[in-house]
């Protein structure tokens, strides 16, 4: 790639971090031979530029998730480096001034998005809705209980306090000591109550007397659950090794299959990189995989800001995708306790799936949804692809349906079902 489309390129990633924070004139432009160079990069047609300034309050977040004052002088030295090498290698250089001209025009200074560091934005529900929300909470736990399941909290540090807690059927035939199932749900109310009869049709075998262990983790920060209190990446897990090693599970003994759906797939990128889990994976299942490209802004955009500054839908598909995005976040993203720990204690810069990092050995079936609102299955689609020819990967795409269908839509059921139980080809 030359430096021309890598500067293209860069800039468009770059910008679609940034939002509108207002006019400045035109005067006091810098003169020098970068000038031109960085106000031919950082603008567009709407005349909208990132400065100098930018680019540091952008770089100190999304590399230490810090305001630039408060940063440490090997983080300033960093962040020098990585700006120089936009200089030098590709010719990127943005104006030191906060105010930019040329041809006697104005221009509106892009602002970064530093969802972390800004204030929270939720929207009030009334006490009766968490409670209706723990009644149904109650009776989903009956329910499990009547499948055959047990509820555990696994200890998650050497004190005891912090807890993961879940759920446990133990396997029947010669599969209970040779592999095991770990489920992680995705963003909803009541957690896993909305998973039941998802799952209850995948994990069936078809043969009663032959069925795997299943693990169902609760991730309660994410289901309208009333507390501020969030286990860490580490704490997570830290906390599946000891339900592992509780049900008798180790490195020399069982071969693992991890799902998750949505949010889910961050715990399993956090799993695959722990080093005692990562040698018993066997095989990965993501549904609406929000953990790959998470370094795009399209995820953060449409769950944190309701698609950011997207401008009025072209189409009917674009539409439905913008009516899609304030549905999820007028449900559940926006709830008090689920906006907190997105913004105060999910550890983003370590939820990124890269598809080099999964091992050679491990079977990994995805399936995207066409006009998923919350990514750009596109993209990612072609992410994968990209990889096929080097990882044993398998995807379906599911054209027509939207982010959340593989859940609700008993049609697509079959198709995750087969990721469990056969090695066969799923598109």
């Amino acid at each position: 790639m030359g430096n021309t489309n890598s500067k293209t390129d860069f800039n468009t990633f770059l910008r679609s971090w940034f939002s509108f924070e207002g006019k400045h004139e035109t005067k006091d432009i810098q003169k020098s031979n970068d000038n031109k160079i960085s106000i031919e990069c950082a603008r567009n047609t709407d005349h909208a530029i990132i400065d100098h300034d930018g680019i540091q309050e952008f770089f100190s977040w999304a590399f230490f998730n810090k305001f630039p004052d408060h940063l440490e002088n090997w983080e300033r030295d960093e962040m020098k480096i990585m700006i120089n090498i936009l200089k030098e290698k590709y010719d990127i250089v943005y104006p030191k001034n906060t105010r930019a001209s040329s041809d006697d025009k104005d221009y509106t200074r892009l602002k970064p998005r530093r969802c972390t560091l800004e204030q929270g934005n939720p929207l009030h529900r009334p006490f009766v809705l968490y409670l209706g929300v723990w009644i149904l909470r109650q009776f989903s736990y009956n329910l499990l209980r009547f499948l055959g399941y047990q509820r555990f909290h696994a200890e998650c540090d050497s004190t005891g306090k912090a807890l993961l807690p879940y759920w446990f059927k133990p396997g029947c035939g010669d599969m209970i000591d040779t592999s095991a199932i770990l489920f992680f749900h995705g963003i909803t109310p009541a957690g896993i109550v909305g998973y039941l009869p998802f799952l209850r049709y995948c994990l069936l075998t078809g043969k009663r007397n032959h069925s795997s262990p299943v693990f169902l983790f609760e991730n309660l920060p994410i289901t309208y659950h009333l507390s501020f209190e969030a286990l860490s990446e580490e704490e997570t897990v830290y906390g599946v090794e000891q339900a592992l090693r509780f049900h008798g599970f180790c490195e020399n003994n069982c071969k693992l299959t991890l799902c998750g759906h949505s949010f889910g797939t961050f715990q399993l990128t956090w799993l695959l990189n722990a080093k005692r889990i990562r040698p018993m994976i066997h095989k990965f299942i993501l549904l609406d995989p929000v953990s790959i490209l998470l370094s795009n802004s399209d995820l953060v955009l449409n769950v944190l800001y309701g698609g950011g500054d997207a401008s009025k839908a072209a189409d009917e598909a674009a539409s439905r995708k913008n009516k899609n995005r304030l549905i999820i976040r007028a449900a559940a993203t926006s709830e008090l306790f689920i906006e907190h720990y997105l913004r105060r204690r999910f550890a983003w810069y370590n939820s990124e799936l890269w598809i080099e990092d999964i091992p050679d050995h491990v079977e990994v079936h995805i399936f995207l949804a066409e006009h998923d609102s919350i990514i750009n299955a596109d993209e990612v689609r072609q992410e994968l692809d990209r990889h096929r020819l080097t990882k044993s990967i398998q995807y379906t795409f599911w054209e027509g349906h939207a982010h959340g269908d593989c859940i609700t839509n008993p049609k697509l059921w079959t198709d995750v079902s087969s990721s469990f139980k056969t090695h066969s080809k799923v598109d």
